[in-house]
């Protein structure tokens, strides 16, 4: 059976690319057609974090030398297939660019799942600098990874028409959600003391350059 490894943050950090990749990896196991899951746990600022026994080995996010290690270790090891979950702020370097340190010397397939993309008039880009940091790497990750999952439509035309990645490397696969039951919104929002109020909502987190 296949076995994957996960480049991601992960719980005990609080993190919700942490939470997502527990989630992701709770349901692959459940199907019962791979080998157990295998996380290369992403640890912010030389923080430690009291992990399971699925996290395996660990990233130290601002030393580009564990980068080198760990991707050394994966290509010795019995890992089919490597899933990196990437968002800028988890990885060291400009703009998160030591993860291109790892995707390079890695000789396993790599499929990377992108949680951000931006489009180049986003607010965000301070400098001239600063847009071409980012683009560097996100043209990096179409170059070096094997296949790239984004969660929108949207995002898949940014990554093709703004990066120059194929878009046979790119595969749309929609955000999930836990099965809960449904609630009628009067009852949501009389338990938030919010009765006769008009409410909106965003998934994910909030911040100025999501409108």
């Amino acid at each position: 059976m296949l076995k994957i490894a996960y480049v991601s943050s992960y719980i005990p950090r609080e993190c919700g690319i942490a939470t997502f990749t527990e989630d992701v990896i709770k349901n692959i196991d459940a199907l019962n057609v791979f080998e157990p899951s295998s996380i290369i746990g992403i640890n912010d600022l030389g923080s430690t974090y009291n992990y399971g026994k699925e996290v395996v080995m660990q990233i130290d996010a601002a030393d580009e030398s564990t980068y080198h290690q760990v991707a050394d270790r994966i290509n010795d090891s019995d890992f089919d297939l490597v899933n990196v979950q990437h968002e800028f702020g988890l990885f060291g370097g400009d703009w998160g660019n030591y993860l291109l340190t790892f995707l390079k010397k890695l000789s396993k397939p790599s499929i990377t799942t992108m949680h951000t993309t931006l489009s180049p008039n986003s607010k965000i880009f301070q400098s001239p600098e600063s847009r071409a940091a980012h683009d560097n790497v996100v043209m990096g990750i179409g170059r070096y990874s094997s296949a790239i999952t984004v969660m929108t439509k949207m995002a898949a035309n940014i990554l093709r028409e703004n990066y120059d990645i194929d878009a046979d490397k790119i595969r749309i696969i929609p955000h999930g959600t836990p099965p809960i039951p449904f609630v009628p919104s009067e009852l949501a929002k009389e338990a938030l003391g919010l009765n006769g109020r008009i409410v909106l909502s965003t998934f994910g987190l909030l911040s100025r350059d999501k409108g």
